[in-house]
């Protein structure tokens, strides 16, 4: 498989005070890693890191380049889409007005190929197809959470970094959410999943990372570990 991204002694500072004590995490593409760890165990300041949202230092290689040191919108432009914990839409923009902003400047061809590829994320995600009209800000947190997920995948991300993705979302919306990002793999993609739910990520993942205290304290194969000592990494990794 081809190393789609790899990740080498990353640290990564708040103002002063360090979160990332030397990351070393590497993801092939086709492949779904899952990152799990406790609260406060540095792992959506790794997502942040990954897309230049916070101070790091290390080595950030994707797609064979070197991207530290690069701006957010660069390291976008390359093939990385992140889709946040805080669910960020434009509250005054419809829903198609937002999913319009994630498809990137070089691929807008005329206005039929946009509504096609819009109208191909609605088939993902049908609850936003209803809501297609409506301003994002009245939007319920979990349907918030599928439209900045299928506005990241509007932009053709090689990576997709998620953080937390199916929190307050009904059966039926994860199930599009695990669909989504199973096909994302399938052609040649790859996702790190930051996500609470063991029982979903073990379904999806290839593998799975533990963090602990701005470490990787366990990577491995989803098959090594069960949720007992999934728990007991975790606890590793806090230092209980």
């Amino acid at each position: 498989m081809t190393v789609l991204l790899e990740v080498g002694s990353v640290c990564a500072w708040y103002g002063e005070a360090q979160v990332l004590h030397g990351v070393d995490l590497r993801i092939e593409a086709g492949e779904l890693v899952l990152l799990c760890g406790r609260n406060g165990s540095g792992r959506s300041t790794f997502a942040k890191a990954l897309v230049g949202l916070v101070r790091r230092a290390g080595s950030i290689v994707f797609a064979g380049e070197e991207i530290v040191g690069l701006p957010t919108f660069e390291i976008a432009r390359r093939g990385i889409g992140y889709v946040a914990e805080q669910r960020e839409v434009f509250p005054t923009l419809s829903v198609e007005e937002n999913l319009r902003l994630g498809i990137k400047p070089g691929q807008r061809a005329t206005g039929r190929a946009m509504k096609r590829r819009i109208d191909e994320t609605f088939d993902w995600f049908p609850l936003l197809a209803q809501r297609r009209a409506t301003s994002a800000g009245v939007l319920s947190g979990g349907e918030q959470q599928m439209l900045v997920l299928a506005r990241a995948l509007l932009g053709e991300p090689r990576l997709v970094v998620v953080d937390e993705p199916t929190e307050g979302l009904a059966p039926q919306a994860v199930a599009a959410v695990e669909a989504c990002l199973q096909s994302l793999c399938e052609q040649g993609g790859a996702v790190l999943l930051i996500e609470q739910r063991l029982t979903m990520a073990q379904r999806l993942a290839d593998r799975i990372a533990v963090m602990g205290h701005g470490r990787i304290v366990f990577d491995g194969a989803v098959e090594a570990l069960d949720a007992t000592t999934i728990d007991e990494w975790i606890a590793i990794g806090s230092g209980r």
